[in-house]
């Protein structure tokens, strides 16, 4: 009896251990961020905290990314490439009507296993029309913010949801239920950050932390508030000087999260980072300027240069889509790494298995396929003799139905020889053109990707030269490892049973005007129904 209490203390003991080491994580998703919108790039950005993170974490020179956001945010939660996740394809998810298939499990029900307790604000964009696809339904504990992204402007007013006719609600949502408070006129930023600062300040002692920080900020509309704006008096293009002012909110919010972990004593043991889910916009909408303090740009805002010198934005396959900012931070990193910049390939959907190893979870058998993610803190941490993460990265290909060739997709490849970084695009692409400061002049480019170009990154970072004429070797190379990455599909989930405007809006007015669940699962889903405690 006494050797099985010794044996019982001593389990207790080592799971508190665990607990009580286990390394804190906050991510942080800046929307749409460019690559000269954040002040590591681009010394004219006011933004203290992201600097002061950047300069004692590590840099993520080639960390890649989809192409817009829902299924970048796929990779981030599930650690698998958009190619796996319904979310590259919005039809095939039913539009807003489905979601990232129930089947993965997501970061904050893999964590749990370790003892993690998870938080969730802002922008979710993964499905809600049932509970099961909701934050709180994929793993968070607590979750505040916005399910499906029906924003008129960034104080999360009533929108018309894109599929419902006849009604609308505010699209703002407290874990299971609407939130408790009305909070309309309070920007997105400052309610996410004050959200964040409460639940540092009660998170339980002992218990690590994972929270997933998702603010709207930069996304359009492009607008802010004057006091942010007043801190670029010599910035002369008004898109540009609203773009830095918005990444300026955005770092103070940030400021107001780092200050609490500092507070509470977990900065020693947390691991943070910063993260664009996409390219910079090249044609952001202004919205309305109708609020006192509010600056706004207007219809079609052209964001001046949010990508420096890279090709292209937000919604296409050039560098200026796909490649974009990342950091980390963390004094769990030796010494020798902080303040430095790593040159390998990395993608969103690292940081699912990077934080399951670090936290001692296993990411055997959370999905229908495993994960494509890599570990990459061994390399980030400098150990020696560590490969580079990835040989190659699938960004995107084709459709369900077009999975060859003759369809919309791009793949890189490392050359483990020369260290040339090649990269096979196949389709027209839009935008295609280089965005200049200071006049805003746009410089547009002659090939058309029609049926495919071909660019070697390291020697032509600006894809100015398609080599895809002249190197048909390499064409067959990219082809084929293309045709290899795009072997196994995994299918969207069943469709809703009964989702439609009309039980949209029921639901939203027995919500009290926000936007919540609202349909029912198919019988194929019925083993994902999730009890939650209200």
């Amino acid at each position: 009896m006494k050797a099985m209490v010794k044996a019982v203390v001593g389990l207790v003991c080592c799971l508190a251990l665990v607990k009580a080491t286990s390394p804190n994580y906050v991510f942080i998703v800046i929307d749409d961020a460019g690559y000269n919108d954040v002040p590591y790039n681009n010394p004219e950005v006011i933004a203290p905290t992201i600097q002061g993170l950047a300069e004692g974490g590590v840099i993520l020179e080639q960390a890649y990314f989809y192409m817009f956001c829902a299924p970048s945010r796929a990779s981030m939660l599930s650690g698998r490439l958009p190619w796996h996740t319904v979310q590259q394809f919005p039809d095939s998810a039913q539009g807003y009507h489905g979601g990232l298939q129930l089947s993965y499990t997501l970061l904050p029900a893999l964590l749990s296993r370790a003892g993690y307790r998870s938080y969730q604000y802002g922008k979710h964009h993964q499905g809600s029309y049932h509970r099961a696809y909701t934050p709180a339904g994929r793993g968070f504990d607590r979750t505040l913010g916005y399910l499906c992204m029906n924003k008129e402007d960034h104080w999360a007013d009533p929108g018309v949801a894109p599929w419902a006719t006849g009604c609308s609600a505010v699209d703002w949502w407290d874990t299971y239920t609407p939130p408790k408070t009305n909070q309309s006129g309070v920007h997105v930023a400052d309610r996410i950050a004050q959200a964040a600062v409460e639940d540092i300040q009660t998170h339980p002692e002992g218990v690590p932390l994972y929270m997933h920080v998702a603010f709207y900020n930069i996304h359009e509309p492009i607008q802010e508030e004057q006091k942010y704006i007043d801190l670029y008096p010599n910035v002369t293009n008004t898109c540009r000087q609203t773009i830095m002012a918005m990444m300026s909110h955005v770092d103070a919010a940030i400021a107001n999260i780092t200050q609490a972990l500092t507070t509470r004593g977990l900065m020693d043991n947390t691991v943070i980072v910063v993260i664009t889910d996409n390219g910079g916009e090249l044609n952001g909408g202004g919205g309305e300027p109708g609020r006192p303090g509010l600056t706004s740009c207007g219809n079609n805002c052209v964001e001046s240069q949010p990508n420096m010198c890279l090709r292209g934005g937000k919604h296409g396959l050039y560098q200026g889509g796909v490649r974009g900012v990342a950091l980390v931070n963390s004094r769990l990193l030796p010494a020798k790494v902080q303040g430095t910049h790593y040159a390998g390939l990395v993608h969103a959907a690292d940081w699912y298995p990077t934080f399951a190893a670090l936290a001692g979870v296993s990411t055997n058998n959370t999905g229908p396929v495993p994960v494509d993610g890599v570990n990459i803190w061994p390399a980030l941490s400098g150990v020696p003799d560590t490969p580079e993460p990835h040989s190659d990265l699938l960004i995107m290909a084709g459709t369900p139905e077009r999975q060859d060739l003759s369809s919309n997709g791009a793949i890189i490849m490392r050359n483990q020889t020369s260290g040339e970084l090649w990269k096979l695009i196949i389709g027209r692409q839009m935008p295609d053109w280089w965005q200049h400061l200071p006049n805003n002049t746009r410089e547009n480019g002659t090939d058309t990707c029609t049926p495919y170009c071909i660019y070697e990154l390291m020697a032509d970072p600006e894809e100015r030269h398609n080599l895809a004429h002249t190197r048909q070797d390499i064409y067959a190379e990219l082809s084929a490892l293309y045709k290899q990455r795009t072997s196994v599909f995994v299918p969207a989930d069943p469709p809703c049973k009964d989702c439609g405007s009309d039980r949209f809006c029921a639901a939203a007015a027995a919500y009290g005007g926000y936007t919540g669940p609202y349909g029912t699962l198919p019988d194929a889903l019925k083993q994902y129904e999730v009890e939650m405690n209200e």
